[in-house]
């Protein structure tokens, strides 16, 4: 006798989707039947960090694969004030390279303007890696998002038009 539903259990459902803790009885999300957590208060706070956003678009992100959806995470956990002075400073400067992830230029602006430790006794630190405070470390913010993918130059045609396909049906959906 088949049965019609997939009942196997995979790894992914024995970890809580927000803090990965392992556990054998999730507490399922009430909106999608994707998201389970080790308790209530794991629910609660995912809900209320990102997956009132992620939750209805559960079949999209399903469809354009864990990477899309870990952007989309890492985008909604960052701050969004940070996003708007990341576009402030690209609509403002004359030199177009600076919005590029891997501008040297932008990575000095930004340090300075989201408030990251661009000065140690007096000089001007560049951050060893885009995104990190001077230690190496993602900062919390939308700066650390957006130095992610620094070697865009790089990607195949087909590899960018894939991103923009993605970040657009993410955009549209999320209208």
């Amino acid at each position: 006798l088949e049965s019609k539903w997939d009942t196997r259990v995979t790894t992914g459902d024995l970890y809580c989707h927000r803090c990965l803790k392992h556990t054998l009885a999730t507490v399922p999300c009430d909106g999608c039947s994707y998201a389970k957590y080790c308790s209530q208060e794991c629910m609660q706070q995912a809900w209320d960090l990102y997956h009132s956003v992620e939750c209805s678009q559960g079949a999209l992100l399903l469809t354009l694969g864990v990477f899309c959806h870990i952007a989309l995470r890492s985008t909604l956990l960052a701050r969004f004030e940070d996003a708007g002075k990341v576009m402030k400073l690209c609509g403002e400067s004359s030199n177009r390279d600076i919005c590029l992830p891997e501008s040297k230029n932008l990575v000095q602006m930004l340090s300075y303007d989201l408030g990251g430790e661009s000065e140690k006794k007096g000089k001007t630190v560049e951050a060893p890696i885009p995104g990190c405070d001077i230690n190496g470390k993602y900062k919390n913010n939308y700066n650390a998002v957006f130095h992610l993918l620094p070697h865009t130059e790089n990607h195949s045609p087909e590899h960018k038009f894939l991103c923009a396909l993605s970040v657009s049906a993410l955009c549209r959906q999320l209208e």
